[in-house]
């Protein structure tokens, strides 16, 4: 009996110790299973924060090749002109190393390593401007309402020591003027490289396209026969609108045999307009009581047409002149005053 009872207690005890070790077992695996997966979590943020990082660099987030702690980022910024004293309506860049900015107080041309100088002077405000390198010429929308136009400058003008001190006034830009552009608000021109360059001009509820008589191509084998100004532009149509557009765009069509486009933004939706027929058709319909445009930019990837309409928080994107169109939006956590693709930008402090 005392044999069957010591056995009895002996098995009872085993079974107890079993049942305490499995429990220090079962804790100590639920501790090591909360700290392993803690420690994916971590392992996945580290992880999504270092393919960031190397998709700033410019670096393909899924090539191994590519991708290097060590390569520099692909837009760094750079200190162009560190103390420009002027608040910047409007500019353009000119060549490598060389700026043309309006401000209220006059138009400046800045060259790096260079100091500013002054090329007109405050009784011209300028609204808008472009250089157009290929055609050698300086576009201009100056003044408002009935008085604006467009003026047209060559840029040989403000080049070489006879024009470093020579700073022109409202009265020198009469001959410069294109008169068929009487009360624009708005013009945009085609992009660089096509045959011949395109310039539309918003004049309240209508549009007029001019075009530059002689193609890029002439005017690179013939350089120095190209001296237009004003007569350079000729007229090619116009187009009448149902409202006064806040900003215009001129579409290139990449593919042969189909007509060019202009995307118009209004307050509350987007445009797009035939350039040949003047054809409207229904775009982006801008949500909410307010729409505040800030900009239409054509982009073009393998032959394709592609729109950034860009409004309030919100950047839209859109394919064109393809049978399955995709569109997708994304947004900003603020309002940006400008969206652009250009090689310079104005900061909100007197850096360039």
């Amino acid at each position: 009996m005392e044999k069957a009872s010591v056995a009895s207690k002996r098995r009872e005890m085993t079974m107890l110790n079993r049942r305490a070790f499995s429990d220090v077992l079962s804790d100590a695996s639920k501790t090591s299973r909360r700290k392993e997966e803690a420690r994916q979590v971590e392992f996945v943020r580290i992880g999504q924060a270092l393919k960031l990082d190397t998709i700033v660099k410019g670096d393909a987030p899924t090539s191994l090749a590519t991708t290097s702690l060590f390569k520099r980022e692909p837009w760094e910024p750079q200190c162009f002109y560190p103390d420009f004293p002027h608040e910047i309506v409007c500019g353009d860049s000119w060549g490598d190393n060389k700026l043309v900015l309006a401000t209220e107080d006059g138009v400046y041309f800045v060259e790096e390593g260079s100091s500013h100088r002054l090329i007109f002077d405050k009784s011209l405000q300028v609204k808008q401007l472009s250089v157009v390198e290929a055609h050698g010429i300086l576009l201009l929308r100056a003044d408002k309402g009935r008085d604006s136009r467009i003026h047209v400058f060559r840029l040989s003008d403000f080049e070489g020591e006879q024009n470093e001190g020579l700073i022109r006034t409202k009265a020198d830009v009469r001959d410069h003027k294109i008169e068929r552009t009487k009360g624009c608000h708005l013009y945009a021109l085609s992009r660089p490289g096509g045959s011949h360059l395109r310039m539309v001009v918003a004049i309240g509820r209508k549009l007029i396209i001019l075009q530059w008589r002689h193609s890029a191509a002439w005017t690179t084998w013939c350089a120095a026969s190209d001296t237009d100004t004003v007569d350079g532009f000729q007229f090619t149509k116009e187009i009448s609108l149902p409202d006064t557009p806040q900003l215009i765009t001129l579409v290139d069509s990449p593919v042969s045999g189909f007509d060019n486009q202009i995307c118009v933004g209004y307050r509350h939706q987007f445009d797009l307009v035939n350039e040949k027929t003047g054809e409207a058709q229904k775009l982006h319909v801008i949500e909410g009581n307010k729409g505040h445009l800030i900009a239409a930019i054509d982009i073009y990837e393998d032959d394709e047409a592609e729109l950034l309409l860009c409004y309030n928080h919100m950047t839209h994107f859109q394919k064109l002149f393809e049978e399955g169109t995709s569109e997708f939006d994304f947004q900003w956590n603020a309002v940006p005053e400008a969206i652009g693709n250009r090689l310079f930008f104005f900061s909100s402090s007197d850096n360039l």
